[in-house]
């Protein structure tokens, strides 16, 4: 009963400020953080201060299309032309196989750069 807690500052500094600080691998946005001061009851001769942040992000879906969409279908076009070119068979083989470590190399960087979850992603 004795100790009250206030607010610092008001939401938009805090949300200001924490945009400065707020470190992300650029999937996640911060929107917003509000506060709120109440006092609530535990029993009815009780009262406790509350202090309430409600913080807002919104994801970039941007991000997953541009590193991971767009390579994947480059490769993915690569392949389909592999079958237009001229020569022997080992030429389309040696394309092919080539293809097939670039893409395991590029999954390999992919889940060093993506967000870790907890499923880790498969790499072929």
């Amino acid at each position: 009963q004795e100790i009250r807690i206030i607010k610092f500052s008001d939401a938009t500094w805090i949300t200001i400020q924490s945009k400065k600080t707020f470190h992300t691998q650029g999937e996640w946005e911060l929107i917003s953080i509000n506060v709120t001061n109440s006092i609530t009851n535990i029993i009815e001769v009780i009262e406790m201060d509350q202090l309430i942040y409600q913080i807002t992000i919104k994801r970039r879906p941007l991000f997953y299309v541009i590193n991971f969409m767009l390579p994947v279908f480059f490769f993915l076009v690569l392949d389909v032309m592999s079958f237009f070119i001229d020569g022997s068979g080992t030429d389309k083989l040696n394309f092919k196989v080539t293809l097939l470590l670039s893409i395991s190399v590029f999954l390999l960087i992919l889940n060093d750069t993506l967000p870790s979850t907890a499923d880790k992603i498969p790499l072929i």
